[in-house]
């Protein structure tokens, strides 16, 4: 994003926002024209894409729940079944952990805001925030008239975190938004091999007391420490190779070396539970050139890219 001129985000975004105030979807259309801008809205070509694989090995019991479909079921607390019969790990449960990884990378660099404030009428204020889970929200209160009349009148550095660190961050330019496609894609891991479970007694604190709540005994369903997966993950049109100064190959990078390192999914995590840790990873890409049309390059050790 460094190449890329703030003012002339913002620009494009007020002047789309100036003209079409009363049509529907300005909102849309104004945030389309930064993302344009910024080089995030880019679906509308394919260009490169980067396939990482590898295996997912469990170090700690994993529990990534659901509902019990067995009202008469001994398991208080079971995992997510293929059919009821095989776990495996939902892509969704992987992205939420590395979205939530990358966002506080991102605000830790400076890159995002947690949220941005507005001034709407006199002193009103609204709080807009930023992270993947508060941008619903965000959409739905600058969906209304007066919000979207103020943020013609918002100075330039506030209207500026709203736009370049919050609504079309590097964060939302890979994993996306309500107005804005994911560029990264992450497939369900399916174990590789028979995945044996085990079940977990486990005890309610009271947090004020310190002491077992009493009735509140609860069994917890787990797959066993070694369990291995396959894992996939697809990045299109952002180019990790290309050395270019978009912060997002940083971001992406990161989030690659930490998933190698361990990161925590499921439940229970603050007691020790989900360690997963990315073993023998490698990756492909496919280009798009106008002699050869289609090349794949690779399969490769991902530590290559890595230390690039």
């Amino acid at each position: 994003m460094s190449s890329v001129r703030i003012d002339e985000v913002i620009r494009a975004f007020k002047d789309t926002l100036h003209e079409q105030l009363a049509t529907r979807n300005v909102l849309d259309r104004a945030l389309h024209a930064a993302l344009r801008k910024l080089g995030y809205a880019d679906f509308d070509e394919y260009r490169v894409e980067y396939i990482i694989e590898g295996k997912l090995i469990t170090f700690s019991p994993t529990h990534i729940g659901t509902s019990a479909e067995d009202p008469y079921s001994p398991i208080d607390k079971p995992i997510v079944k293929i059919r009821g019969l095989t776990p495996y790990i939902p892509g969704s449960s992987l992205r939420g952990v590395l979205r939530g990884f990358i966002e506080r990378l991102a605000i830790a660099r400076g890159v995002m805001k947690p949220y941005v404030r507005i001034r709407i009428v006199g002193s009103q204020e609204i709080e807009i925030g930023c992270t993947g889970e508060s941008l619903s929200d965000a959409y739905s209160a600058l969906s209304r008239d007066e919000v979207r009349r103020a943020l013609l009148n918002l100075d330039e550095a506030t209207l500026s975190d709203l736009i370049c660190k919050c609504l079309c961050s590097p964060v939302v330019g890979l994993f996306g938004g309500p107005w804005l496609a994911s560029h990264v894609t992450i497939l369900d891991a399916y174990p590789t091999s028979e995945v044996r479970t085990i079940v977990l007694q486990r005890v309610a604190i009271d947090r004020f007391t310190g002491t077992q709540k009493p009735g509140l005994l609860y069994s917890l369903e787990a797959v066993e420490p070694g369990a291995e997966w396959l894992f996939k993950m697809k990045i299109v049109n952002v180019d990790l190779e290309s050395g270019s100064s978009d912060i997002r190959i940083e971001l992406i990078k990161s989030m690659l070396e930490i998933l190698i390192e361990g990161i925590q999914i499921g439940g229970r995590r603050s007691v020790g539970l989900g360690l997963v840790k990315l073993v023998e990873p490698t990756y492909k890409i496919v280009r798009v050139t106008p002699d050869k049309g289609l090349v794949v390059e690779g399969p490769k050790p991902l530590n290559q890219l890595l230390r690039r």
